[in-house]
């Protein structure tokens, strides 16, 4: 037989071709999985490279920043934001929010201190930021109570420190005015206004008019009011620089001026300020119920009796505020007149407020209260037919009518400030004749519309001529 016969048909044929491919399957598998491995154990690596960079911090560098970053102290940081609700409290927020007892303590106690706001004052929409370091300590507070109010709380283990965030603010200016059809404050929304500005030119006005008795259809007003806007959206109202109200029974015209009082204030055009020992009334735009008398009858009793006051009818919550400075001298149930608060102004003046649905924050016996502050809420409580305020003014031990009550101003602009006064009166009143009502001034063009009639005012006075 031929060598070629004799050899094995399965001659030169590697072992893993002898097992019917089986074997190659292995051989091509294998690298494979070894890659897969690989690549596995790189992952591994990987991550555990991520943890040591958490835990230790970058690896040294040669770049000073990146080593400056390196630092003890250095650390990332994140912010998380929350947002008050209703029925939230400051404290239950920030608890809420992972402080603890103590940081909330000293937040609390720095608010209380430089008077920033009423912790028992925050709203339902107001934003609280907390800055955290990478160990997840407290180090930054930011309250916005407001668009333009910010109040910041710089934090470490040892101290805290607050400051109020200062905010860019646009000022515009803006004429409004018309005919009262049936109360300001329709009269005021009509013309373009809010309720919030009709409330803020009554509060202006309120020692020169009655809005409960002298307020008729057909009387004219107008004014200047500063609009406020940060980042484009408007904010608020600023100070109303220069109005006017032409009435049946009343007329006033006031500026506001800074020359003799840092805080500013407003006079009328003679310069005599308009603020007085007492407001003419504790609440705004509201209906006289019943009147002071001898002899009223009684709705519920029955009968006739004295009524030594003002009812004021009003809807349930609206805003009480005191007459004038003082202490209040008692705030709980006194009989009849349900919740009732009693203010002591001097030796000769009490007021008192009856029928409150409940007081405002902070009204106890002892407490200081400011001409206009809130003390309380309309309401039906004790003997009440509906919502209403009971307004008593007591003179040296005797009730006197609250609406006949007459009192002395306040100091007027002093003499050596006159002649500024009456150079910004001339140039508002000029400004006012110019512009449309409704119409909106930037802040330089207002400026320039001030300083163009201050031109033309020089140009004809005498020594110019």
């Amino acid at each position: 037989m031929s060598q070629l016969a004799c050899a094995s048909p399965l001659r030169g044929i590697r072992p893993s071709q002898q097992n019917g491919g089986e074997g190659e399957g292995k051989r091509l598998k294998i690298p494979r999985l070894r890659r897969s491995v690989g690549w596995i154990l790189a992952g591994c690596a990987g991550l555990l490279l991520l943890w040591a960079l958490r835990i230790h911090g970058p690896l040294p560098s040669s770049d000073p920043i990146a080593q400056a970053d390196s630092l003890p102290g250095a650390l990332a940081s994140y912010t998380v934001t929350d947002t008050v609700h209703r029925g939230d409290t400051l404290a239950g927020l920030l608890l809420r929010n992972r402080m603890a007892l103590t940081e909330i303590e000293r937040v609390l106690r720095e608010i209380r201190t430089h008077q920033y706001f009423s912790p028992r004052s925050i709203l339902p929409g107001q934003v609280i930021e907390f800055t955290r370091d990478d160990a997840g300590e407290l180090r930054n507070l930011r309250i916005r109570c407001s668009p333009e109010e910010i109040f910041v709380f710089e934090m470490s283990p040892d101290s805290l420190s607050s400051f109020a965030q200062a905010v860019e603010c646009d000022v515009h200016v803006r004429k409004l005015g018309g005919l009262v059809q049936t109360t300001l404050e329709e009269a005021v929304i009509s013309a373009g206004g809010e309720r919030r500005l009709a409330y803020k030119l009554a509060d202006v006005l309120s020692c020169e008019i009655d809005f409960f008795t002298e307020v008729h259809k057909g009387d004219r007003f107008g004014f200047i009011v500063e609009e406020r806007f940060v980042e484009g959206a408007f904010t608020g109202y600023g100070d109303i620089l220069y109005g006017w109200y032409d009435g049946k029974e009343a007329d006033a015209a006031v500026a506001f001026f800074r020359g003799a009082d840092p805080k500013g204030g407003y006079y009328d055009l003679d310069g005599r300020s308009l603020k007085r020992a007492f407001l003419k009334s504790p609440l705004n735009y509201r209906r006289i119920s019943s009147s002071f008398s001898k002899a009223r009858f009684h709705p519920i009793l029955k009968r006739y009796r004295p009524h030594h006051g003002v009812d004021y009818a009003a809807a349930t919550g609206t805003p009480v505020v005191a007459l004038g400075d003082g202490t209040v001298e008692y705030a709980g149930w006194k009989g009849g007149y349900g919740k009732f608060v009693k203010i002591r102004h001097d030796r000769t003046y009490q007021t008192c407020y009856g029928h409150l649905s409940r007081f405002a924050s902070g009204i106890r016996a002892g407490s200081k209260v400011k001409q206009g502050e809130k003390i309380g809420y309309v309401g039906k409580t004790g003997l009440a037919t509906g919502p209403h305020l009971h307004f008593e003014v007591i003179e040296g031990g005797r009730s006197i009518n609250p609406l006949a009550m007459k009192t002395v101003p306040s100091e007027p602009i002093p003499a050596s400030k006159l002649s500024e006064y009456r150079e910004l009166v001339g140039s508002l009143r000029w400004a006012e004749s110019q512009m449309v009502a409704g119409s909106l001034l930037l802040e330089e063009e207002w400026r320039g519309l001030l300083a163009q009639n201050l031109a033309a005012a020089t140009s004809e006075s005498p020594a110019a001529r």
